[in-house]
């Protein structure tokens, strides 16, 4: 069959990313009474309608780009029993949940998703702060999100064309703890 050697690449490259950080971290979040970020999401939406973006996304740096297997962000656009709703969750078992360029871009992609269809974005917050060297100096910082002139003003802006909430899900560093006071504003 043709295509059959990439077909199991591929579904060796997603049975690893949805180990997340491992048995081991899986086990440490459990420990602490908390679920994954696979876990929140499956208890807020509805079974099935999960349309995961960017599954297969790693760092950009070439001494994370197979560890670990994927980006600490998952992110979707999913019905829940209210509606259509695009969700973002840090997910504290990979690395806990370091904020990175190509983790930044996939959530200002899921934040465009919640602009360009007018539903809510649901964002849950469990995360360590930046990266380093990732997003390091001006350089690192300007490009996050993608790098274009205003990816970081959009990812970041208070001002939101749709209803965002927070909810705060364990430890925060860094951004994480101000979205929910920063995020109120809303204009039509």
């Amino acid at each position: 069959m043709p295509f059959e050697k990439e077909l199991e690449e591929l579904r060796r490259r997603k049975e690893k990313v949805l180990q997340m950080g491992g048995p081991e971290k899986v086990k440490r979040q459990h420990e602490k009474g908390k679920l994954t970020a696979r876990e929140r999401i499956a208890r807020l939406l509805d079974p099935d309608t999960f349309f995961e973006v960017g599954m297969l996304n790693t760092s950009d740096m070439r001494e994370w780009k197979t560890k670990p297997p994927q980006t600490a962000r998952w992110g979707a656009s999913a019905r829940s029993t209210e509606g259509t709703v695009a969700i973002v969750a840090n997910d504290f078992t990979v690395l806990a949940a370091t904020s990175s360029r190509v983790a930044g871009h996939k959530e200002g992609e899921i934040k465009g998703i919640s602009r360009s269809k007018r539903v809510s974005l649901i964002y849950l917050g469990e995360a360590g702060g930046a990266r380093m060297p990732d997003i390091m100096g001006s350089r690192g910082m300007g490009s996050f999100g993608g790098g274009g002139f205003d990816t970081y003003l959009q990812i970041m802006s208070r001002v939101r064309k749709t209803p965002m909430i927070t909810a705060i899900m364990g430890d925060v560093t860094a951004c994480p703890p101000g979205w929910p006071a920063c995020r109120i504003l809303w204009s039509r």
